[in-house]
């Protein structure tokens, strides 16, 4: 059996591709739960999970920002992720992941990985390089970081 299957999981046949949605106001629910279901997360940054409140606040100042691109990470229709994204930062051509978060039940799974590949499947053209922004000490991202850290040609 492969190791990062459980028990519980479908075989391979039946396991549903992770699909990006576009995050909206109608949202915050679902990414407040998926805060909810990733407290190491914000124990790594020191800070509270944020309220409802925050959560809508941040997607609002989101979608204002024409570079910046936050998507719930499914499969099916379950949250099982956020990729939040940005193009033209820092540099024109650079897109750089803001945050990639998985839930801890989903996690080494292959999911971060499957994600990054999505996204590099999509990026906008004259996409240079793709970059990760790696916040305190965060040994879940080294691997990760070994499957975004690219140069585009």
């Amino acid at each position: 059996m492969d190791p990062r299957m459980h028990p519980a999981d479908p075989p391979a046949a039946a396991v549903v591709q992770l699909r990006a949605q576009p995050i909206t106001l109608q949202g915050a629910p679902a990414l407040l739960e998926l805060y909810r279901a990733a407290p190491d997360y914000f124990d790594l940054l020191g800070t509270q999970i944020p309220s409802l409140g925050e959560v809508e606040s941040d997607i609002g100042l989101a979608l204002l920002d024409r570079r910046r691109h936050v998507e719930l990470l499914c499969l099916g229709e379950e949250v099982t992720g956020l990729i939040d994204w940005k193009t033209d930062y820092p540099e024109p051509g650079d897109v750089t992941i803001n945050l990639l978060l998985i839930r801890r039940e989903y996690r080494s799974r292959g999911l971060g990985h499957q994600a990054v590949r999505n996204l590099e499947a999509r990026l906008p053209q004259g996409t240079q390089r793709v970059l990760a922004s790696v916040l305190g000490i965060n040994p879940g991202a080294r691997g990760c970081g070994r499957a975004w850290a690219t140069a585009l040609p």
